[in-house]
């Protein structure tokens, strides 16, 4: 009876792993090849004053984030976005927004605290300047990838509409 209750148990417990909604990693993949937004602080920023008088069109508040990729814990803030208002079928490229920190800022697609992200595949090849590209994806899946002191997430790779967040690596260290 006790070998029976186990299984049942067991089989209970596959069955339900199997269809839950958490995101799951290709078996390819291994964890240390996720990164997970671990922490969002937002930070006032003080008013600044020159000669008496108050700036403004400032940005008022910076979104600091705290992400973990293998035994990387990586202090970011928000830099940029870019988000598309294209209809299905428009031309590729066209209905583009541009984001920054202290203009419009938009955080709309910064992925949810606890969340895998796939690490994003680059090239072979690289730019005329030597710098990465990243490559087709083998899902359309969102993935982020560290690029020298930028950290960008791709929410969604392979569609062509061009959007993406880009953070400001402010600092880097081992757990």
């Amino acid at each position: 009876m006790k070998t029976a209750l186990t299984v049942a148990v067991a089989l209970v417990t596959i069955v339900g792993c199997h269809n839950s909604k958490q995101p799951t990693l290709n078996s390819t993949e291994r964890i240390e090849d996720t990164y997970t937004i671990t922490a969002h602080t937002v930070v006032q920023l003080k008013p600044v004053y020159v000669g008496g008088y108050l700036q403004t069109g400032l940005p008022t508040q910076e979104d600091d984030y705290t992400v973990a990729y293998d035994a990387d814990i990586l202090k970011v803030k928000y830099a940029s976005s870019q988000t598309s208002s294209a209809k299905p079928g428009d031309f590729p490229g066209t209905g583009l927004h541009e984001h920054r920190n202290d203009s419009d800022p938009d955080l709309s697609q910064v992925p949810q605290v606890g969340v895998p992200i796939r690490r994003c595949k680059l090239d072979k090849s690289v730019m005329h300047d030597g710098s990465p590209i990243i490559a087709t994806q083998p899902t359309s899946e969102p993935c982020m990838i560290q690029i020298g002191d930028t950290l960008r997430y791709e929410p969604s790779p392979n569609a062509g509409n061009f959007t993406y967040v880009n953070f400001d690596i402010l600092s880097e260290k081992a757990r």
